[in-house]
């Protein structure tokens, strides 16, 4: 059963009449029962259509894993476990977060970044299975964390030190709480092992100086793509969809990758930014940003901006559908390599699917339904 949806929303300024959208073939399996092609069951179609979702791309659906339930009720476990391990250590809890270990209730911001993780985790990976749906859910709630109160947690740190290896009681604690079991961070070269290693680095970059000046909107996107942890969403859809490739097996999907990941960025940014704008204007905060960059570059208005970044984003679906008619049409991919292909697709209408609906962008936009 699919996670209610309770609106959808167009960033300020946008129309989505006359956009230059074809649904072609490359796309269409996102429609279907994934046991027709994969022999798994974990997730359900979500058509834009019987959602009334405003939706400005060729992607004819989006996928929904149904282990949401699962996935909130284990994030909101972890939110009490941190609360309490905390306590225990002395350590203090991220802005916004109850201070009583005791306390089953959430608060807002707790509330809040729960439903994005899970949104996020269960659209962008949606043929996880239980299990692993839970543990990506967990591990992006601690980055809507740093995201949302732009500060170096304690839990995050600790988290960092158990996936290099290191002694951390604390961290240990917080994997046990996290069900993530010690034999998989041992493997190394595991695709869980791959995934806390590329959620450590991303850690790591965010406490770096950003970067307000580029070359051009490639050099931007670059940039932009550390920034927003494209390689651990990666490192998320093969995890998730129990694909253990090698990186020989990776190389040939590069340029797609590639593709896929400037779409993320692209979606995120255009979708994000009332929310960053408002950020910057009333708080003072760096504004990181497609749109911005385009406007301050083009010296255009910010409407125009967000229409240049939305035919951007549909250039690279056609883009994307031509290259999944080669993969097809070649045929010199594995099964696993094909499959990482569509999963990397999943990945993105989900993350289109997800900013759509948004709860973090929603108060900031022009249009809700």
């Amino acid at each position: 059963m699919a996670k209610p949806i309770s609106f959808s929303y167009t960033p300020k300024g946008l129309t989505y009449s006359n956009l230059p959208t074809s649904q072609g073939q490359a796309f269409s399996f996102l429609n279907y029962d994934t046991r027709k092609t994969y022999n798994t069951s974990d997730s359900v179609t979500i058509q834009p259509s019987e959602w009334d979702l405003a939706w400005p791309s060729a992607f004819p659906a989006a996928r929904q894993c149904k282990y949401w339930k699962e996935a909130q009720a284990s994030c909101e476990e972890l939110i009490r476990e941190i609360r309490t391990l905390s306590t225990q250590r002395g350590k203090a809890v991220p802005d916004g977060f109850r201070r009583m270990a005791e306390e089953q209730r959430l608060t807002a911001k707790e509330s809040m970044i729960v439903t994005s993780s899970v949104d996020a985790a269960t659209y962008m990976i949606p043929n996880s299975s239980c299990e692993r749906i839970t543990v990506i859910a967990k591990l992006w709630m601690l980055l809507w964390t740093q995201d949302d109160v732009l500060e170096y947690h304690p839990e995050q740190a600790s988290l960092i030190r158990v996936s290099r290896g290191l002694d951390d009681p604390f961290g240990q604690e917080l994997c046990a709480k996290c069900k993530s079991t010690s034999d998989l961070f041992d493997i190394r070269g595991h695709p869980m092992h791959i995934l806390l290693e590329s959620f450590a680095e991303y850690i790591l970059f965010t406490n770096h100086r950003q970067r307000t000046e580029f070359k051009g909107l490639r050099d931007y996107l670059d940039y932009r793509s550390t920034h927003i942890a494209v390689d651990h969403i990666f490192s998320a859809v093969r995890f998730g969809n129990d694909l253990d490739l090698s990186q020989q097996q990776i190389d040939p999907l590069r340029h797609f990758s590639d593709l896929i990941g400037d779409h993320t960025i692209l979606v995120n940014d255009l979708f994000s930014f009332d929310k960053e704008k408002h950020a910057a204007m009333t708080e003072g905060a760096c504004i990181l940003n497609a749109v911005n960059y385009l406007e301050q570059a083009l010296s255009v208005s910010p409407t125009l901006a967000k229409d240049l970044v939305l035919r951007l984003i549909l250039d690279i679906e056609s883009q994307l559908q031509d290259e999944l008619c080669q993969i097809s049409e070649m045929g010199m991919l594995s099964e696993q390599q094909t499959r990482y292909a569509h999963a990397m697709i999943e990945c993105v209408s989900g993350n289109l699917l997800f900013s759509v609906t948004s709860i973090r962008y929603a108060k900031y936009a022009n249009s809700i339904g």
